[in-house]
């Protein structure tokens, strides 16, 4: 027993979030009910948390209630029809592929390494974020 809480419980509840977790990165599952989609992140919640549109970034981080960002102002709600949600990273290009979306990033991290000079350049190629990196020689 962790701080009084049996194993278990903890593996319980790690499993019940991640299939919670499961069920919101779905675009199967479309707009919920008022209620829900005021408290509960939703996949429509959630799909947003993802876009790399300009209105969707930096958005609805909550992972299980969606309250929290209603009350400090990082709720958006997503907009199937004028603004669909774009996903992605910020600047990269956006793939299909799951070869290209898994491995590219570690692509462009080791070419960025051996392109640039000089000790913290090369561990900034690994730890810095993009924009920081690729415009030094």
């Amino acid at each position: 027993m962790l701080l009084g809480v049996h194993p278990v419980w903890v593996f319980f509840f790690y499993a019940l979030n991640l299939t919670y977790q499961f069920f919101i990165h779905t675009e199967i599952v479309g707009k919920l009910p008022k209620w829900v989609e005021y408290i509960f992140d939703t996949p429509s919640n959630h799909r947003a948390h993802h876009g790399t549109n300009r209105e969707y970034i930096d958005k609805n981080f909550g992972g299980v209630i969606i309250l929290f960002d209603r009350l400090f102002g990082t709720y958006v709600e997503e907009d199937t029809v004028n603004n669909p949600v774009k996903y992605g990273a910020v600047g990269e290009p956006s793939y299909d592929n799951i070869f290209h979306l898994k491995f590219d990033v570690f692509i462009r991290m080791w070419k960025q390494f051996f392109k640039v000079k000089g000790f913290k350049n090369k561990v900034g190629a690994f730890f810095r974020p993009p924009s920081a990196t690729s415009h030094e020689n």
